[in-house]
């Protein structure tokens, strides 16, 4: 009985063992979304992930982005990451997710051999207008905080993004006490890059701020701070915005960087200050609107709402251009040509065999052989037709910054896979930030140091699935124009490495032919007299779709000149594995300020 009781000890410890061998290893998410937990529905969300685990382990974080009403079910999104976790080492992820539909929360998981470890669950707090403000003391922003529609999320420089999409929710970014040695090259990148794609920052400069200047990038700074500080009297500030200033009012003693103007100034001290980057601003204030002397002046509520009123630039690539993507795509000729040459095979086969069956039994082994065959071709056939209607369907717009070296590449892709076959996407290294449009259920988007990958099914009878991607890449090209009372002349700087095709320069609804744009500079002085209208020049819909938008959208500087021009970039092809076939249209859109 004793050796009985022994091994039955021995074989349920064994058990025991067996089961804690199996199971995944105890682990703790933490999430931080957003900006202090504020988010713009619609745009990317930064998520901020720590992984604690008890074990080793290799596996992912998942996080599923839910979208669509509750009565007929959300379409879930996956976006994916590879997650290497040892005990005692917390794991720490970045990544951005779109956050489309503030209904539903974003799921994080964390799994091993897609066996659940860990679960949480995040609602970002909504606000339309997001102001992130970098400081040490939240006092002082009431005027800015109670303005209507406002969210003011408070941060440190730690929680400020290292990718430029993750601003496309912020309005402003405004720079207090921010130390340079704090900040990453990823987070100077960002900053950088979302300021010459339309970024809007304010270094509120005051007494001592200029190690915040320090902090940005050289091309973005806006002024170069003294060290010493001087007293104005504040009278031009109440004259702009209001209100009364009673006492003198410190101010740094600053001077002026590069191409920036001074919007406001008082005795040869610029008080505001405002320097361009592309399509961005970059506004200084070299005085600090907390101080005591102006906590009781009245203009400062118009101060801020003055400065919200210029919102970040919007790209004239949009979701609209999915109207003009095709739906369908016609079956290859040589898939045609094939299933012509079996059915004949088949036709000759069968009068052979009709013959050869009247002769005896012994021929019906031969007509089975036969028509095996016919099936297994037929299947194949089948087979290939299927996968020759699937199709890649690219459209992608290069907007390139004015003066600078960015451009931002937008690219609608469309899977057209009429019969819901499986389909597996590989973006281009330029491309960093992918999304549904729309509601798709099954889609797994899992992002790289190098690449994304995009996989899912469509599904017969429904939408086709609709992506967009984005990157910022170097501009292919960049240019200015001179305009005379007799022509209009432009010159184009385009990279040696840049395939332009076909150019058009289009300047107050009309549209001119170049007859090249070589690499390297060129100067081409524009016929008055060839002007023509972009709906008779134009024959393909993606450049028609672009002049239509330049023409109607009110953000476009109509006496700004642009080069509109056909582009084959190998950084933004989107190639969709299984050998179907890919339809792309690339088209360069470059701003020509005059000089």
């Amino acid at each position: 009985m004793p050796r009985m009781f022994l091994w039955g000890l021995l074989v349920l410890l064994g058990l025991v063992a067996r089961v804690q061998a199996a199971s995944p290893p105890a682990a703790e998410l933490h999430v931080r979304a957003g900006f202090a937990g504020l988010a713009r529905p619609g745009a990317w969300l930064p998520l901020a992930v720590t992984l604690n685990v008890s074990a080793d382990l290799d596996g992912i974080v998942s996080v599923e982005v839910r979208e669509g009403g509750r009565l007929e079910g959300p379409a879930v999104t996956r976006y994916i990451r590879k997650v290497h976790a040892r005990p005692g080492v917390a794991a720490h992820l970045a990544l951005a997710v779109p956050y489309p539909d503030p209904r539903w929360p974003l799921v994080v998981r964390a799994l091993r051999d897609e066996v659940e470890v860990a679960r949480t669950e995040v609602i970002p707090t909504r606000g339309e207008m997001l102001v992130l403000v970098v400081v040490r003391e939240q006092a002082g922003h009431g005027p800015l905080a109670e303005l209507p529609g406002v969210r003011v999320a408070y941060l440190e420089e730690d929680g400020l993004p290292r990718s430029w999409a993750e601003y496309e929710g912020v309005s402003w970014l405004v720079l207090r006490d921010l130390s340079p040695r704090r900040l990453d090259p990823a987070q100077r990148r960002a900053v950088e890059q979302w300021v010459a794609l339309g970024g809007r920052v304010l270094l509120a400069v005051g007494e001592g701020g200029g190690l915040a200047v320090q902090a940005l990038p050289e091309a973005l700074r806006p002024v170069a701070t003294t060290g010493r500080t001087v007293q104005v009297g504040g009278a031009t500030l109440a004259g702009r915005f209001g209100g009364q200033i009673t006492s003198p009012l410190p101010a740094a003693q600053a001077n002026l960087s590069g191409a920036a103007t001074a919007a406001v100034s008082e005795a040869g001290v610029p008080l505001i200050v405002e320097r361009r980057h592309g399509w961005g601003r970059v506004v200084a204030w070299t005085f600090d609107d907390r101080d005591p002397v102006l906590a009781r002046w009245t203009g400062r509520s118009r101060l801020w709402r003055d400065l919200l009123a210029s919102g970040p630039h919007r790209p004239v690539a949009g979701p609209e251009i999915t109207s003009i993507i095709p739906t369908s795509h016609p079956i290859p000729a040589r898939l045609h040509l094939q299933a012509g040459l079996w059915l004949l095979i088949y036709i000759a086969g069968a009068r052979v065999a009709g013959r050869l069956l009247r002769r005896g039994p012994a021929w019906w082994v031969l007509f089975g052989a036969g028509l095996a065959l016919a099936t297994w071709g037929f299947g194949m056939v089948a087979w290939q037709v299927r996968a020759g209607t699937m199709a890649l369907v690219e459209m992608t717009l290069v907007e390139a910054a004015p003066g600078g070296d960015a451009a931002r590449a937008t690219a609608f892709l469309r899977v057209l896979a009429p019969y819901g076959q499986a389909f597996r996407l590989r973006a281009a290294g330029g491309v960093l930030a992918i999304r549904p449009l729309g509601p798709t259920s099954g889609t797994v988007i899992e992002g790289g140091s190098d690449a994304v990958q995009v996989s899912g099914a469509a599904v017969r009878g429904a939408a086709h699935p609709t992506l967009e991607a984005s990157g910022v890449i170097s501009a292919p090209a960049r240019g200015v124009s001179r305009e005379t009372p007799d022509a209009l002349t432009v010159v184009i700087e385009r990279r040696a490495d840049a395939a332009v095709g076909e150019a058009f320069v289009y300047f107050r609804g009309q549209v001119q032919r170049l007859a090249t744009v070589p690499p390297g500079q060129s100067t081409h002085r524009l016929d008055p007299g060839r002007w023509a209208s972009p709906d008779d020049a134009m024959a393909d819909p993606l450049r028609r779709w672009v002049f239509s938008r330049l023409r109607a959208d009110a953000i476009i500087e109509q006496d700004v000149p642009w080069l509109i021009g056909t582009l084959d970039d190998s950084r933004l092809i989107t190639k969709i594995e299984g050998g179907a076939s890919s339809v792309r249209a690339q088209v360069l859109l470059v701003p020509l300020p005059t000089r």
